[in-house]
Parts: C-alpha cells; sequence; structure tokens
C-alpha cells in the first residue's frame, strides 16, 4: 500500500501554509528562542531550505507561486467587495427605514438574507453565491427603484461586476492548485514529515503565545490555510491537534 497524506489540504496549499508559518516564526524569533533555545538559527533556516526543496521537486516552483498569487488577487477583490456590500447593505437599510416589508424582500431577493454572514466571516463560497444572486435578480426596475431612493448607481455598478469578477479569480485559483506533478510515494513521505514538523513548530509557538491570541494565531495551521483560501475557519479556534508521525522509511 502506498503512502497516505497525513494533512487535509493540497500539497501546494501545505507548502504555501509551511513557508507562512516559518516566515511568521522568524519575525518572532527572538521570544521563540528565548522560550525554545532549541530552536535558534540554523533551525528555521534550516526548516525553510527542506520547503523550499520540496517544493521545487514535487510541487514545482510555479505552481506554488502561481495558485499564491491567484489566492492575493481574489482576496484583494473579496475585501474591496465586502467593503462595497457593507456600503450597500447600510445605505438600503437607511432609504428603506419607513418600509420594512420592502426592505426585507429587496434584502431576501438579492441574497442579503441569505448569504451575507457568510460575507461578513470571509466566506469565499458564500460570497461567490450573494454576488451571483445579487447580478441574476437585480431587475432594471428594482434596481431604478433603490437609486430612485437615494442608491449610487455607481456602486450597483461595482457590485455587479464583483460576479464575473470573483468567479474568474476563483477558477484562476483552482487551477492552479489543481496544476502539479504526479505524486510519488517519496513525495508523500517527504510532505508528511514537513508536515509533522511545522504542527510541532505550532504547538510550541501557541504555548509561548498562549496569552497573546493576535500572535499565537500565527501558528494555527488551520486559520492560516483557512486565510490562505480566503474563508473563515469555522472550527473552535484552538490549538492543532498533533498528527500522527509519518510512516518511517
Amino acid at each position: 500500500m502506498g503512502a497516505v497524506s497525513k494533512f487535509h489540504c493540497t500539497n501546494s496549499e501545505l507548502i504555501t501554509v509551511s513557508e507562512l508559518i516559518i516566515s511568521n516564526a522568524e519575525d518572532n524569533k527572538t521570544n521563540i528562542v528565548a522560550k525554545r533555545p532549541k530552536m535558534a538559527d540554523p533551525y528555521f533556516p534550516d526548516q525553510n531550505t527542506r520547503v523550499l526543496a520540496a517544493k521545487d521537486k514535487y510541487i514545482g516552483l510555479d505552481s506554488a507561486k502561481n495558485m499564491r498569487t491567484a489566492t492575493t488577487v481574489l482576496n484583494s477583490i473579496m475585501k474591496t467587495a465586502k467593503d462595497d456590500l457593507s456600503e450597500f447593505n447600510t445605505d438600503l437599510a437607511v432609504d428603506y427605514k419607513k418600509d420594512k416589508t420592502k426592505l426585507n424582500e429587496i434584502l431576501n431577493t438579492l441574497g442579503f438574507n441569505k448569504y451575507y454572514n457568510s460575507v461578513t466571516h470571509n466566506n469565499q463560497k458564500g460570497t461567490l453565491d450573494l454576488f451571483a444572486q445579487f447580478k441574476k435578480n437585480l431587475t432594471a426596475e428594482l434596481e431604478a427603484d433603490i437609486i430612485d431612493k437615494g442608491m449610487s448607481t455607481d456602486l450597483i455598478t461595482r457590485i455587479k461586476g464583483y460576479a464575473d469578477s470573483l468567479d474568474n479569480a476563483n477558477l484562476t485559483q483552482e487551477s492552479a492548485k489543481g496544476k502539479r506533478p504526479e505524486i510519488t510515494d517519496e513525495a508523500v513521505t517527504e510532505l508528511n514529515e514537513i508536515y509533522h514538523e511545522i504542527i510541532a513548530m505550532c504547538i510550541v509557538c501557541q504555548k509561548i503565545f498562549k496569552d497573546d491570541d493576535a500572535k499565537k494565531n500565527l501558528f494555527v495551521f488551520s486559520k492560516v490555510l483557512a486565510s490562505l483560501r480566503g474563508g473563515n475557519h469555522g472550527g473552535n479556534g484552538g490549538d492543532d491537534t498533533p498528527p500522527t508521525p509519518p510512516p518511517a522509511q
């Protein structure tokens, strides 16, 4: 039986998250080494070298780089889109404050009642769904009524445009995730060992920064992965669980 991956993400995502966590550790190395002397140089540089070697040998530099670039573009669009949706939602509530029934009808028609909570939690799929419904259900008549109440025409035009922009960016991201060479048992074993080392690093760093949530979250694998994907980690926000060590070779 061949080697089995111990991590629940793509190989490219593992490499990218590992790079980010190592970079976070380098940024906080003084505090980490004070508590964990064994992580003094060259520990983090050595781990980074190992990750880069695996990326070049098993993933392909272009694959991981393209995925990270695509994700950055997608997240940038998501942030701007989220701000515009917030403005639209607020303005709509003001414009229809005397007609709550009509307000609720519009929010339901345009997808806000169903998906807006996903947008506020940076859920990528929910955001894509909201924009798709907004574009599909915003009839000329409804648009004219909303504008007549005081809504900015430019704001509506931007929101309608996000549906295609986000969809294209999402397709590019998914394509980048899938463009990777066939993974051998040797590759799976090495990636498992990298994952095991990164998780061990995360557990140590989480304990060091247990009183600083912002820094602690820099070392929660699932949270860094969720940020990379542009989504929201739906767990309890706690620590990563140590994985089963990869099989010895």
